[in-house]
């Protein structure tokens, strides 16, 4: 088993410390102290790495709730209706004494026997119609544990990696409980569980609370514009938990607390959660768990964290790539806006915020953040990328040329960047790229999102025939 030794100079008072692996501390206590540094940066590398793999869990259960989860919102709603549907017309059809058409229906004589049969399977009809109701319901609830989840694992991390977070902490323990624990390493475990599971009883403004005093950050319900959005889906969560959707006094109090907006709701009327609501809900989430998790990140590690800027930027544009415009401005402004940023990185940020702004046509803010940074001493990339995004085809052909066919730019780069999807339909840009790279030019898909695509097209198909809700059906015989 590898050891080494630590000399601690002062017998009262620690003046210093020096460390040796033979007990031989002739060297200076600065010399001897690369190794404990090393092993310290070791330990925050890891930290980091830890930090990043939250995000990516957080991210990616992010894109559930935005793509599959909505597929299943649209199909199975459908589906099971048909489903209840062909049943009865099964039953009707083996079962029947007579049948005859009436106009664009069908009418089956049944002889009372066998309609307690029959009326077993329509019992299925109105809990098929609510299926749409109850995911939408469990949606939420979903949404805002995946939240609860990230803040306790940032709670934990903060604690383990800071344990004087804890120093305030009200949680006591009795003799008895301290003497069953193994070692000093269960029993911090514990105190650690402790104050997490505490805090995850409280609301979000306090538990984001807890963060900016533990780790002395500057208050984000200020810096996030989402805030009173964001705390309004944690109180439908909550009523769709309690008192099934149904609004109470209590929301209503909140919503001046929070200060969410509840024009033309009262008390007792039963809030829906439709798609375009749970859209908007997922993405704040998706945006407050990023930023959160990213600004907890680079206060606990050095300030300038170029892994974590690259994550953020990457993010960025992903979501870009796959056509989520709205989530991907807010997560590119909050990039753009980051401290501590290597310049190439903020450059990346801008580009990708003001073509952001660009997809959501709101030109005059796209000028304004890319005025925000001097471009004249940039590289060749993103002089093309910011014409692009200026819809200068003129200096996009110009830099074209001028990078040409073995650049900062490849011919996957100019078919596949959002930023050239402003331009890339005029004939200059495919005349250039073909007299640069000898192939006629084939762009890729402006959106990648297939699963979102795929479920709107459900949606559109089925929700004539499905908000019928069965509403021509009679259940009982006259």
């Amino acid at each position: 088993m590898a050891t080494v030794f630590v000399k601690l100079m002062g017998q009262k008072n620690i003046t210093g410390y020096a460390v040796s692996r033979d007990r031989k501390f002739n060297s200076p206590p600065s010399e001897q102290s690369a190794e404990p540094v090393q092993i310290q940066e070791e330990s925050q590398i890891r930290l980091d790495k830890d930090l990043q793999e939250l995000v990516k869990k957080f991210v990616s259960s992010m894109y559930v709730y935005l793509d599959f989860v909505p597929m299943i919102m649209h199909m199975v709603p459908a589906m099971s209706y048909q489903a209840v549907l062909a049943s009865m017309r099964t039953y009707l059809e083996s079962n029947s004494l007579t049948t005859h058409d009436d106009d664009d229906a069908k009418i089956y004589e049944l002889d009372t026997s066998k309609y307690r049969d029959f009326s077993r399977i329509a019992d299925h009809l109105d809990p098929s119609v609510d299926v749409q109701d109850t995911l939408s319901a469990n949606a939420l609830m979903g949404l805002v544990a995946v939240l609860d989840v990230l803040l306790a694992d940032l709670t934990r991390l903060v604690i383990t990696r800071h344990p004087g977070a804890l120093e305030n902490s009200p949680e006591q323990f009795s003799i008895r409980d301290v003497l069953s624990f193994q070692d000093y390493a269960e029993f911090k475990s514990a105190l650690i569980t402790a104050e997490v599971e505490k805090l995850g009883h409280k609301g979000l403004d306090e538990r984001v609370s807890w963060f900016e005093t533990k780790m002395k950050i500057d208050p984000i319900d200020k810096g996030f514009e989402g805030w009173a959005d964001l705390n309004e889906v944690i109180q439908r969560r909550n009523l769709i938990a309690h008192t099934r959707g149904i609004v109470s006094r209590y929301y209503m109090e909140n919503s001046k607390k929070y200060k969410y907006d509840t024009q033309g709701i009262s008390i007792g009327d039963k809030l829906e959660i439709n798609f375009d609501y749970y859209r908007s809900a997922v993405e704040r989430v998706f945006e407050f768990g990023v930023m959160l998790a990213h600004i907890v990140r680079k206060k606990m590690g050095a300030r300038e964290n170029p892994s974590a800027d690259s994550y953020l930027n990457e993010l960025g544009f992903h979501l870009l790539v796959r056509g989520d415009y709205n989530l991907a401005c807010r997560i590119n402004e909050f990039a753009f806006n980051a401290r501590g940023v290597k310049e190439r990185t903020q450059k990346m940020a801008a580009v990708n915020y003001a073509n952001s702004l660009k997809f959501l046509d709101r030109g005059a803010e796209t000028e304004r953040v890319l005025s925000k940074i001097d471009w004249s001493a940039s590289s060749s990339d993103f002089s093309v990328c910011v014409a692009a995004v200026k819809g200068d085809i003129d200096g996009v052909v110009f830099w074209m040329k001028k990078i040409g066919n073995n650049g900062t730019v490849s011919e996957a780069g100019y078919r596949e960047w959002p930023a050239f999807f402003h331009v890339r339909k005029l004939p200059q840009f495919s005349e250039t790229y073909e007299a640069v790279f000898g192939v006629p030019y084939r762009p890729g898909p402006v959106k990648r999102d297939a699963l979102s695509e795929i479920a709107a097209s459900l949606r559109e198909k089925t929700s004539t025939e499905y908000e019928q809700r069965g509403s021509n059906s009679s259940r009982e015989p006259t």
